[in-house]
């Protein structure tokens, strides 16, 4: 029951992957043009967030099979939800990299290489 529910989490969480990752161009329409925005950062968000997306929904579709296995009982479901397991962990991974590459863009703070002496 609990693998069940976990694939169906994946599955949901790959759906909503989609309109998250729509709302992205408009966003950076709108910030772009602000003060003290640098490109290369809004770059580096996009790409991160396209990374994050394809993982998603594979994980996504891994979570389909897996429960349709887990359903029929094939042989090869305990496998295929260690795979799912581990994908969802790398997964984790590229979660934090969108996180931290949307905060660069407004928080030179949390940037490599910031240096508090040069801003006072």
């Amino acid at each position: 029951m609990l693998k069940k529910v976990t694939y169906g989490l994946y599955v949901l969480g790959a759906l909503f992957t989609l309109p998250a990752f729509g709302t992205g161009e408009d966003a950076e329409e709108i910030i772009e043009n602000l003060p003290g925005i640098e490109e290369k950062f809004i770059e580096n968000h996009e790409e991160a967030a396209e990374t994050f997306a394809y993982f998603s929904y594979g994980l996504g579709i891994l979570s389909i099979l897996g429960f349709w296995a887990n359903w029929k009982e094939n042989s090869f479901s305990n496998l295929l939800s260690f795979v799912v397991l581990l994908f969802a962990f790398l997964l984790l991974f590229f979660a934090k990299e969108v996180g931290t590459t949307g905060g660069e863009i407004r928080h030179p703070e949390i940037r490599k290489g910031f240096d508090l002496e040069k801003v006072n």
